[in-house]
């Protein structure tokens, strides 16, 4: 999966280390908005730093690990999805995702992570997809909902966040459960 039109203005594809200097201007436009809930936003500061890290994700496409995805809102990025992690051999994937508070409320995350889960799911053959958020992170957990997943539990301490340890809970979903929706 490389490029889906997700509605009349906004497409998904790959997010490239050559897209660094545009994903680090993304970051510094909505940092105060993405540091809540993503530790890594307080890390791209610059180019170079954005571009580590998305070289991080191209090695991850060659050993087949992980990926990443931007959101283009027409000519401007506007957020983003990821595979954080694929473990083939034993069928699981997990997904995350990011958008600019100006673009909330359109399904841009609802749609660009049906289309990864389905990619997962029908191109991939894995089974089990995965998806973590912090409890109050209400937006996310309706996309969970929303994509058919079920809440398997509250993960404590899981995750450090703005220099401490917060609880995750975890969303899940079988290839026969997305099937089964149709």
């Amino acid at each position: 999966m490389l490029y889906v039109q997700l509605d009349d203005k906004a497409v998904l594809k790959a997010l490239e280390p050559w897209h660094a200097a545009e994903f680090a201007d993304y970051v510094a436009r909505d940092r105060e908005h993405l540091r809540h809930f993503l530790a890594w936003a307080d890390r791209m500061h610059e180019k170079e730093a954005a571009e580590a890290w998305l070289r991080i994700f191209a090695q991850g496409v060659l050993d087949d690990t992980r990926r990443i995805y931007g959101i283009w809102d027409g000519d401007e990025l506007t957020g983003g999805t990821m595979f954080g992690s694929i473990t083939a051999r034993f069928g699981s994937c997990e997904i995350g995702a990011w958008l600019s508070r100006d673009s909330g409320g359109r399904g841009l995350i609802t749609t660009a992570v049906g289309h990864m889960i389905e990619w997962a799911i029908e191109e991939r053959d894995l089974n089990r997809v995965e998806w973590k958020c912090e409890p109050e992170n209400e937006p996310s957990r309706r996309v969970a909902q929303r994509l058919g997943m079920t809440r398997e539990g509250l993960m404590r301490g899981a995750f450090k966040a703005r220099g401490d340890y917060v609880d995750m809970e975890l969303w899940a979903l079988t290839a026969a459960d997305w099937r089964a929706r149709g």
